[in-house]
């Protein structure tokens, strides 16, 4: 299964054309669109992949409230225990339970970590994908400097999932926003339990912070078993 997440920035804007057709050349069974907005270009996004088989969940915020965003191929259900939280959007297809996410600033961070924990079965296969505006300060930024609630993002990544991309690249720097200054960081993760850890595979794709976005693709490789397609 292949999964492609991207913060397109304030809803898209005028670029919403550009992010339809970057995102639609993977053909993904599952998309995560963070920065989702529900204005006109979410109107766009939503009936433009219905149009190509997709399901979608979302937050129904306001239209200037960036939010998360799922699109599916497959069949899934809804994770009711959410609450409609703003920051998290949550879809179960057979038995794995996938979060998109798009993280607040600064100390707001905090209740969203909080509601992660709460969501998390150790007995459930489960991917956490898109825009942490955190990270490692040692590892994911460019000067060393530090994210605000990084210890809520090391207690998540390190003891409770794992992130999928350090799985397998190790220490290597990498980075997925760059700031005004001039600053690199890798704030856009895929986090993944233990039980399905090797079967995630994680990568960047930097071509659309170009045109499309200020934010680097994520695209999430999942090897699943044969009975995990829902027709």
């Amino acid at each position: 299964m292949k999964i492609v997440s991207l913060n397109i920035r304030h809803g898209g804007g005028t670029r919403i054309r550009n992010i339809l057709n970057y995102l639609e050349k993977y053909d993904s069974e599952i998309i995560v669109v963070t920065e989702y907005r529900n204005n006109k270009n979410g109107d766009l996004l939503n009936s433009y992949f219905q149009e190509r088989g997709y399901s979608f969940a979302k937050y129904d915020g306001e239209e200037k409230e960036n939010t998360a965003c799922i699109y599916s191929k497959h069949k899934f259900d809804n994770i009711s225990r959410l609450e409609n939280n703003k920051n998290i959007v949550g879809i179960e297809i057979n038995n794995i339970e996938i979060y998109g996410v798009y993280f607040p600033q600064k100390d707001e961070k905090k209740i969203t970590y909080q509601k992660l924990k709460e969501l998390i079965d150790d007995n459930t296969e489960t991917l956490i994908i898109g825009d942490f505006n955190t990270g490692i300060s040692e590892y994911d930024t460019s000067n060393n400097s530090k994210f605000y609630c990084e210890s809520e993002f090391k207690e998540l990544s390190q003891n409770i999932l794992r992130d999928s991309y350090r799985h397998k690249h190790g220490l290597e720097r990498e980075y997925t926003w760059k700031s005004n200054s001039g600053n690199e960081f890798r704030i856009d993760h895929c986090l993944v339990s233990e039980n399905i850890l090797d079967k995630v595979n994680t990568s960047y794709e930097h071509s659309t912070r170009n045109e499309i976005s200020d934010h680097s693709a994520m695209i999430v490789e999942l090897d699943i078993r044969d009975d995990f397609i829902l027709k």
